[in-house]
């Protein structure tokens, strides 16, 4: 992996992130988003993390490219219950995949959210019905994180069915 620092997200950074997940958005069921994005969308995202001390981060090149990012966002947020429980998202500019980025993000991800009151991760990881694993399910197994479950067909994109791996780590800090 040629140079790559993992940062705090800014204000910066926002259109390239948008420009990263809008393009998973058109070709990919790795979201199961039709409509892309527009930046103040990924803004008030990077905005509530900050004010929370919630991670979001960006894998950046020499000049400073957004190559990837990823974030922690509240698990089901309507219900107090879940308080300390997030959910993760971890994106890669397509030019940019099998380099190990991913792996940089969520590693320094999972250890910023030990500095903070998470106590759970959950990853939903889109996966095609005939599929078992798939890069992201990899990753996050590599991790630790268990595979709690699969509901199968919920998401539809592409006319196809899509099923969804749910895939949980638990926190020590």
């Amino acid at each position: 992996m040629k140079y790559v620092n993992i940062i705090s997200a800014q204000q910066k950074h926002i259109s390239q992130i948008c420009e990263i997940y809008n393009y998973y958005v058109k070709h990919s069921i790795a979201t199961f988003s039709k409509d892309e994005y527009k930046e103040n969308s990924f803004r008030e995202i990077l905005l509530e993390n900050q004010r929370n001390n919630i991670p979001f981060l960006v894998a950046v090149n020499k000049e400073d490219e957004v190559i990837g990012y990823s974030y922690l966002q509240p698990y089901n947020s309507e219900r107090a219950g879940y308080k300390f429980t997030f959910s993760n998202a971890i994106y890669l500019n397509p030019d940019h995949l099998g380099k190990g980025i991913g792996n940089k993000l969520l590693v320094d991800l999972i250890s910023a959210a030990k500095s903070t009151n998470i106590h759970s991760i959950i990853s939903l990881i889109a996966i095609a019905p005939d599929e078992d694993n798939n890069a992201s399910s990899i990753l996050h197994n590599k991790h630790c994180f268990k595979n709690v479950g699969r509901s199968s067909e919920v998401g539809r994109k592409f006319e196809q069915w899509i099923d969804v791996i749910t895939m949980q780590l638990k926190i020590e800090n």
